[in-house]
C-alpha cells in the first residue's frame, strides 16, 4: 500500500529479536535468531544461516558476525553525537561486537523498509543489497551506530609462540578504527568486521569491494 508522498508502506511486524551471545566471547561472534523469523525466511536463499539447538521459543539459527555485518549493515554509519564517534574510535575488527538491542534495531529498520516482505524477496545477496540501497522507506536514523550499541570483546591475549607468530600477520588491524560501514564483502571469522571501511591513524582509508 502507498502512504504519504507515494512511499510504499508495509504492515507492521513485531520488532526483530536477536541474541548476540556476547559471553563467552568467541572468534565467530555469531548472532542467533529464531528460524521462523521473517529475516531468516527472506534471506535463507543467499545468507548462510546455520541450524542450532532449539531454544525456549523454538528452533534457532546462527550467523557469524562477519557474514551478518556484510549482509545487513551496508547502510549503517557511526551516529552523529560526539559520544558515538568517540565510542567508534575504540573499535577495531578483532574485538568489534554489537549488543542484542543494536542488532534488533538495525534489522527492524530494514524490516520496516520492506526488505523482508514476502511479496518482493531478493534472489541473491547483490540483489538484496541493491534493494537495501534503493529503499526509501527505511528509518535511517535507526541504522546509526550509537555509543551504546557497541559491546566490544575483551582484548586478545597471545599465548604460545606459534599463535603469536600467526597473529602478527594481522596485528595491523588493531590499529584500525571503524569509520563507516563500506560495501559488502566475504571475509573470515578472524577479522570479524570484514567489509568495514577502516581508517588507520595517519593512513589512507581502506574499503572492501562488493561481492558479485
Amino acid at each position: 500500500m502507498l502512504g504519504p508522498g507515494g512511499l510504499q508502506q508495509y504492515q507492521a511486524l513485531p520488532a526483530v529479536d536477536v541474541d548476540a551471545r556476547l559471553v563467552p566471547a568467541t572468534p565467530e561472534a555469531s548472532i542467533f535468531m529464531l528460524a521462523s523469523s521473517p529475516v531468516v525466511a527472506a534471506t535463507s536463499a543467499f545468507v548462510n544461516w546455520q541450524p542450532e539447538p532449539a531454544g525456549a521459543n523454538g528452533p534457532l539459527v546462527s550467523l557469524p558476525l562477519h557474514e551478518a555485518f556484510s549482509a545487513f549493515l551496508i547502510r549503517n554509519k557511526v551516529g552523529p553525537a560526539p559520544a558515538d564517534k568517540a565510542a567508534a574510535r575504540l573499535a577495531h575488527p578483532l574485538i568489534l561486537r554489537f549488543t542484542d538491542a543494536a542488532w534488533g534495531r538495525y534489522l527492524t529498520a530494514l524490516q520496516s523498509g520492506g526488505l523482508f516482505h514476502a511479496v518482493q524477496l531478493a534472489h541473491s545477496l547483490p540483489d538484496f543489497h541493491k534493494r537495501l540501497l534503493d529503499a526509501s522507506s527505511i528509518p535511517l536514523a535507526d541504522l546509526d551506530v550509537l555509543a551504546a550499541d557497541w559491546a566490544l570483546a575483551p582484548a586478545f591475549t597471545l599465548g604460545a609462540q606459534a599463535v603469536q607468530a600467526r597473529m602478527r600477520k594481522v596485528a595491523f588491524l588493531t590499529l584500525a578504527t571503524v569509520r563507516r560501514r563500506g560495501a559488502a564483502y566475504g571475509g573470515t571469522a578472524l577479522t570479524a568486521a570484514a567489509g568495514a571501511r577502516l581508517r588507520a591513524p595517519g593512513a589512507a582509508t581502506f574499503e572492501a569491494r562488493p561481492m558479485g
